[in-house]
């Protein structure tokens, strides 16, 4: 089956070429994963498990387990091997046309009994950027175009564990508040991510000053502190499942 195409991975690639895995901004959510996933692995494994990574930035990961095998996340997951205990999927199955087969690629080259952790942005993430550039563009321009991606919310994203045949899938989530001095501070640090809008449909024109004015005029609005300052929310879901022990 054609899977429709969502996000341009071409432009995917393109910003990341952005992340410095030197500058503390860049890679903060990764730094947070990094940390999250050593806790992890202390309470589910009793010795080091046989571990593979796909990431968007291997450089950082084969840093921090230079015992692992760590690969881009392209179209097809060349795995070096198929005998892994445990796979991580770090940030970036929510750039995936294809999530589903993504997971059961990973699945493919897990040992029966093994684990597999995805984690990705989440339904909230950005949720305040996505409504006050709607907002600015639908009061300048009578309407609004596709400028954050679509994330779709635990429920449905634990679902893919289940449509890719995991054992006892378990979502859980983390959610971040971060503080930024202005929209433009925000758009910064999402470059530095490479995190800024890939999708297909994206506008290819150059956005008017006059909708990021607005955009911002609502964001500190809606979303600012006492401060002055405004906020963004970021929410990092994790997908954890089993390979049955039977395949």
């Amino acid at each position: 089956m054609k899977v429709a195409k969502l996000f341009d991975y071409g432009c995917v690639y393109k910003h990341r070429k952005r992340i410095d895995p030197g500058h503390h901004s860049s890679i903060y959510f990764h730094n947070e994963i990094i940390a999250e996933f050593n806790e992890r692995l202390d309470d589910s494994f009793e010795t080091s498990p046989k571990l593979a990574i796909v990431t968007g930035i291997p450089e950082l990961w084969t840093k921090h387990f230079p015992d692992a095998d760590v690969l881009p996340d392209t179209d097809v997951l060349n795995f070096p091997s198929n005998q892994y205990d445990l796979i991580l999927h770090s940030l970036c199955l929510h750039w995936s046309n294809d999530p589903v087969g993504q997971l059961i690629q990973c699945k493919q080259s897990c040992n029966p009994g093994g684990m597999i952790m995805a984690v990705l942005f989440g339904g909230q993430n950005l949720v305040e950027l996505r409504t006050a550039l709607i907002s600015g563009e639908t009061t300048i321009k009578n309407g609004a175009t596709p400028r954050v991606s679509p994330m779709g919310d635990i429920l449905d994203l634990g679902n893919l564990m289940v449509r890719a045949n995991f054992t006892n899938p378990i979502s859980d989530r983390l959610e971040f508040k971060l503080e930024y001095e202005s929209l433009p501070d925000l758009m910064k640090h999402l470059r530095l991510m490479g995190e800024t809008n890939a999708l297909v449909n994206r506008t290819k024109n150059f956005t008017g000053r006059k909708i990021f004015q607005e955009a911002e005029k609502n964001y500190v609005k809606h979303f600012s502190l006492p401060s002055g300052k405004i906020f963004a929310t970021f929410e990092l879901i994790f997908l954890t499942g089993w390979v049955p022990k039977n395949v």
